[in-house]
């Protein structure tokens, strides 16, 4: 783990590397899709060198409620720009950035991946230090905090590299593997397995009504050959370990059961023989 503080160096940046997880510590500065237009329209310095954090928090009595990261691709267009204008050395959000970002950040500046859904996480280690632009209303407003122990992970270094582009490139030779024509099944395959398929099913449905064990246990080892493509013998322990794993908690359940039975009955006895009580007493009452 990596404590960092702002505001960051250029060695502290140029040490990072992808998938480094650091703990940072200081200002940050948020910053939505009203503000990125405001700061590229207009001038802020107190956010020149600082850290951007696309997040819009929920603050009540002037205290963060909750301050989880939004979406940064929705703010592509305009980071490049901010980046050259203001010297940002971090940008702290969630999703990745694309490669005009990439790009911009090279040699300069980390983007730093926060976890979505942490957002009551995140505000337990935060204070507000002053707000701009209150007037763009809670979310959109430039809201200056101090984070402390605040937990990202780097997923775009200042190297250019990139942990989104290295997952969507893997994704994508998985997919063009699994849709190449070589790798495909012909159509008559398809149905023949189908056809295969139904088959054994049907003779297992068979078996079932005849409460025939046997040839249940086969025809499921021949569904499981065919849809996982393992040999009949694996197929085979499979279903029969499946099976005896079925039928010790079917025991289990049955005495559970029992148990739960023993202690209902027990209850209600003490129930009748409270009522019981109750009503010889209520007749007495009603006598006198």
């Amino acid at each position: 783990m990596i404590h960092l503080n702002t505001p960051l160096s250029e060695k502290d940046i140029l040490s990072l590397n992808a998938g480094d997880l650091v703990l940072l510590n200081g200002t940050v500065f948020t910053a939505r899709d009203k503000a990125h237009k405001y700061l590229l329209e207009n001038n802020l310095e107190t956010i020149k060198n600082s850290v951007i954090y696309h997040c819009g928090p929920i603050i009540k009595d002037n205290k963060v409620i909750a301050a989880g990261p939004t979406t940064s691709s929705r703010v592509n267009p305009y980071t490049p720009e901010l980046i050259e204008k203001y010297s940002i050395k971090a940008i702290i959000g969630k999703g990745g950035m694309n490669n005009s970002v990439l790009t911009a950040i090279k040699g300069r500046a980390v983007y730093l991946s926060a976890v979505g859904g942490a957002a009551l996480i995140y505000a337990k280690n935060t204070k507000i230090k002053n707000v701009y632009k209150k007037e763009f209303g809670m979310p959109e407003a430039i809201w200056e905090l101090e984070v402390k122990d605040f937990p990202l992970t780097v997923t775009m270094d200042s190297k250019g590299k990139s942990i989104y582009a290295d997952i969507y490139q893997k994704s994508k030779n998985i997919f063009l593997k699994l849709t190449n024509p070589i790798n495909k099944p012909t159509i008559t395959q398809n149905n023949n397995l189908i056809s295969k398929l139904a088959e054994y099913e049907t003779k297992w449905w068979q078996a079932h009504h005849r409460k025939n064990t046997e040839s249940m246990t086969h025809n499921m080892a021949k569904l499981y050959e065919l849809q996982f493509n393992i040999p009949y013998k694996k197929a085979l322990e499979a279903v029969e370990s499946r099976v005896k794993a079925g039928q010790e908690h079917d025991i289990a359940e049955m005495l559970e059961d029992k148990k739960d039975t023993e202690e209902s009955n027990k209850h209600w006895k003490t129930v009748e023989e409270l009522l019981k009580t109750h009503f010889k007493i209520l007749m007495k009452e009603t006598k006198k």
